[in-house]
């Protein structure tokens, strides 16, 4: 190792190695500069060499019913509404809280929720609901000319026709508020994607 570094852990995995650089070597300048001493010098006994990095979650949502969302956070929290009562097991949930750190979606992104369709107007939707902008509602006329009458937010294929929305099951919203309900609102829950755009596709 470079002089003076201390090796403070080998990982089991995959033999990686957390280092300890010495004490004058900390600031950012002469961190970039032994990245590179490590590189040059060592290249043909070392795949790869980068910081250990440290993230803090900061892009916590405020939607008062985050906290029930055990899937996105799971802290060990009890299941509502349920007999006998769940409790879950912390970090059993997709870590997205790391996620959010390094962003919270795009209205670049179209997701289409292939479903019972979906509630373009619940409000923790609303706002990222995909709107077909080359299509006149309710015109009865296919304006786009994709072969689909007025589907503005997506389409039915039970009823063949323009209009998505969720049938009483309600699974299809409840999927897309997973996907991307708006989040950091003071409202509902949030999704994985705070900004999105959802499309709906009722199928079932």
């Amino acid at each position: 190792s470079l002089i003076g570094s201390e090796v403070l852990q080998t990982l089991d995995l995959t033999g990686a190695q957390v280092v300890q650089l010495p004490e004058g070597l900390q600031d950012d300048v002469r961190l970039a500069q032994a990245l590179e001493n490590y590189r040059g010098f060592y290249e043909s006994y070392i795949d790869y060499i980068e910081p250990n990095y440290i993230l803090n979650v900061s892009a916590l949502p405020n939607d008062p019913m985050f906290g029930q969302l055990w899937g996105l956070d799971n802290t060990g929290q009890t299941a509502t509404g349920q007999w006998p009562a769940i409790t879950g097991t912390p970090g059993s949930d997709i870590n997205v809280l790391p996620l959010w750190e390094r962003g919270t979606g795009s209205k670049d992104v179209i997701v289409a929720v292939m479903d019972t369709g979906l509630d373009y107007t619940h409000p923790d939707l609303a706002a990222n609901i995909w709107t077909n902008r080359a299509e006149i509602p309710g015109n009865g006329i296919d304006d786009d000319g994709n072969g689909y009458i007025d589907d503005v937010h997506g389409y039915d294929f039970v009823a063949d026709d323009g209009d998505p929305m969720d049938d009483e099951d309600a699974h299809g919203t409840h999927c897309a508020g997973t996907i991307g309900a708006v989040g950091d609102k003071g409202l509902g829950v949030a999704g994985v994607n705070w900004q999105v755009q959802l499309m709906g596709l009722r199928f079932i």
